[in-house]
């Protein structure tokens, strides 16, 4: 069956257009309102399919996770509220958008690098919070990484995606550990040879590494002057 009106790709055009303009507060609500709109038509596609095509769950968690940034950006500006938060949308980006398409597909790149990121930048938001949520989100953000990561190269290409996508998926996957991580224990020497291993692919420069927030509180363990020098 058919969900008919207009397309949900054509409403996140829409919002992204209302948003490349500013953040004023009427356009802020013009694309919180395209992006509900495109989030629903999307739902109701893949509602509506026996089978829904991993493309089209991918889409839906993109307009969701479209929605979490604006959402985020709104609260950090102090005009948030009156509606699901940031770190909620990031989880509901992951369960009705990306997820569902990995159900269909486990192999799905693009549903799998969602879900990934999605948790992660939910955890971040919980963390920042100090909710308990966070270290579950971080553990499945974690887990969706290593599947991907498990792919061969081959597999990357022939899904058709860029190499530095790939890269990206092995900084954001370092980056999930070292939150899970602390300098006293956690995951910290599995941290501490991705980090690594990612510099020595060029995958990432000391100086990213050193700026990056993610990992601020690895700053005073024994290995970092090495590792943000370079010299790993």
């Amino acid at each position: 069956r058919r969900v008919h009106g207009t397309p949900p790709q054509a409403l996140w055009d829409a919002a992204s257009l209302a948003l490349a303009h500013g953040h004023a507060s009427a356009l802020a609500g013009s694309a919180k309102e395209l992006l509900a709109r495109a989030a629903s038509k999307a739902a109701d596609s893949i509602r509506l399919s026996a089978v829904p095509l991993p493309s089209s769950c991918c889409l839906a968690g993109d307009i969701l996770a479209a929605a979490a940034e604006l959402e985020r950006d709104l609260e950090s500006g102090g005009g948030g509220g009156g509606g699901e938060s940031a770190a909620a949308l990031y989880a509901k980006a992951a369960t009705d958008g990306y997820e569902r398409g990995l159900r269909v597909s486990a192999r799905d790149l693009r549903c799998g690098i969602g879900a990934a990121d999605a948790w992660l930048s939910a955890a971040r938001l919980q963390r920042q919070r100090g909710e308990a949520d966070a270290a579950a989100s971080l553990g499945k953000a974690i887990g969706l990484f290593d599947a991907l990561l498990r792919q061969p190269e081959s597999e990357w290409i022939r899904q058709g995606l860029a190499s530095n996508e790939l890269g990206e998926a092995r900084y954001n996957a370092c980056c999930a550990l070292a939150l899970a991580s602390t300098p006293a224990g956690g995951r910290i020497g599995e941290c501490r040879a991705s980090l690594e291993a990612l510099v020595t692919a060029g995958d990432a420069t000391a100086s990213e590494l050193a700026a990056d927030d993610d990992l601020a509180h690895l700053r005073g363990v024994e290995w970092w002057p090495l590792l943000s020098s370079g010299t790993v």
